[in-house]
């Protein structure tokens, strides 16, 4: 035979090689066979960083035999560690819960305490998570979030959609240390983008001119509704879902988001009543401005299907729906109107120190139809 070092003929029955001393004979290094329930650890060739799969086994109720995943490893001696570990202290059912499945337990229990508002919120949020859904939650770390907040910077989104985006993740990163599946909130250490300095923009007296100048001459009920939302702060989400119940006493009665911001009360300035009285008088259905089957707008459809259509055929300027809100609020300051009045109507939760004193007004619809009352009709062009 041949020296397989060598290369050198030697007797077939050598075992070392009489010319170099190597020997012939490869003999594989045997391991010690982990014994039965103490898990086990494999060696994954093809992943280079961390190559070694940790896994133990555990009775269920019913006695069946399950597999739990304990996690990558660097090297084995970590797994072997992280082995012994779970088998100590045992290991979380949630530990291979992928985060779509984290979503889900968690939105089952937190839904239950906030508003429709709130939940629309949390629901766009979640449409940022595509590409981290299908991962494990114990896998996912600070990285992979603000890829997530960075991807919708890129996209163009706004800082309070970021904010949004993080405070989810802040949430599910809470609810897996709460079930022993993360050890930390990675949500923490997400970078926002700056705060947008952008001064909001607002509708301006030639503009609320136009619209009540169009609005006589058409009765446009989507019309409307655009001078109605400026002249009461509502929301767009709390808007689309006011119905005529909540109209009586010259006051409409809604809102949503925070505490402060339900069940306000809004008087309507006096040369308001005779449009909301119109637009009520012309529909069958139990909302005041209902979509096409009776029923309330979902607010992105009215955003985009009713309100900036609405401003393209009248040639006003493409506001957002936000800027209704702002633009009572800069009808307010101009007219004089009360800083408490204004706060109870547009639904603020934080007050001055000044003006938690006076509190008490903030149930007293006497005094804030005196206020509401400040604000003008606009010039319109024509007698």
């Amino acid at each position: 035979m041949t020296c397989i070092k060598c290369k050198k003929e030697i007797e077939d029955s050598s075992i070392y090689c009489r010319f170099c001393g190597k020997k012939q004979v490869q003999t594989k290094k045997k391991h010690a066979r982990r014994p039965n329930g103490s898990g086990s650890i494999s060696f994954r060739s093809n992943y280079k960083l961390k190559p070694y799969y940790a896994r133990i086994y555990q009775r269920d109720k019913t006695g069946t035999l399950i597999r739990k995943d304990v996690g990558y490893f660097s090297s084995k001696s970590k797994a072997q560690l992280a082995v012994d570990s779970a088998l100590n202290n045992g290991i979380s059912d949630f530990v291979t819960i992928k985060v779509s499945e984290a979503y889900d337990l968690w939105k089952e229990v937190h839904y239950k305490s906030l508003t429709n508002s709130g939940e629309q919120s949390y629901n766009s949020a979640w449409t940022y998570f595509v590409n981290i859904k299908t991962m494990r939650l114990l896998d996912i770390k600070t990285e992979h979030l603000q890829n997530l907040v960075d991807n919708a910077v890129e996209q163009g989104k706004s800082r309070s959609v970021c904010e949004k985006i993080k405070q989810l993740a802040s949430q599910l990163c809470k609810w897996g240390m709460s079930n022993d599946v993360l050890n930390k909130n990675y949500a923490e250490f997400v970078k926002l983008p700056p705060n947008d300095t952008k001064e909001k923009e607002i509708f301006s007296e030639n503009d609320l001119t136009k619209m009540f100048d169009e609005y006589e001459k058409t009765k446009d009920k989507d019309l409307a509704a655009i001078i109605i939302m400026c002249y009461t702060g509502f929301r767009l989400n709390e808007f689309v879902n006011l119905k005529k119940t909540d109209f009586y006493n010259n006051c409409l009665h809604g809102g949503s988001k925070t505490e402060k911001g339900k069940n306000r009360t809004i008087p309507l300035p006096t040369f308001i009543l005779p449009i909301i009285n119109e637009v009520i008088d012309g529909t069958n259905s139990e909302y005041i401005f209902p979509n096409t089957a009776g029923n309330a707008h979902i607010a992105k459809n009215f955003r985009f299907r009713i309100y900036y259509p609405t401003l393209e055929k009248y040639g006003l300027p493409k506001l957002s729906p936000h800027s209704t809100r702002h633009t009572y609020s800069t009808l307010g300051v101009l007219s004089g109107m009360g800083q408490i009045a204004m706060q109870d109507i547009l639904g603020h939760e934080k007050f001055e120190t000044t003006a938690n004193i006076y509190t008490h007004l903030s149930n007293n619809t006497d005094y804030l139809t005196t206020e509401i009352n400040k604000l003008k009709k606009p010039k319109q062009s024509h007698p």
